[in-house]
């Protein structure tokens, strides 16, 4: 999974269920890509921090 703004300096990112539930979450270094493992087929919202501008929403599907 990759965010947009590669400038953005993110720092956190979340992944929630359609049902708010928090099923993953971490810190962003450097890297802008997110490995996810372990979650069912589904949709999911991604949630990424950043200092600078908003947070960033992202829906994920999971085949």
């Amino acid at each position: 999974i990759y965010l947009k703004n590669n400038d953005a300096s993110f720092y956190k990112y979340e992944i929630y269920t359609i049902t708010n539930q928090l099923v993953a979450s971490g810190n962003l270094l450097s890297n802008i890509a997110i490995s996810v493992t372990g979650l069912r087929s589904g949709s999911y919202l991604l949630k990424a921090y950043s200092k600078d501008q908003p947070a960033e929403y992202k829906t994920i599907i999971i085949k």
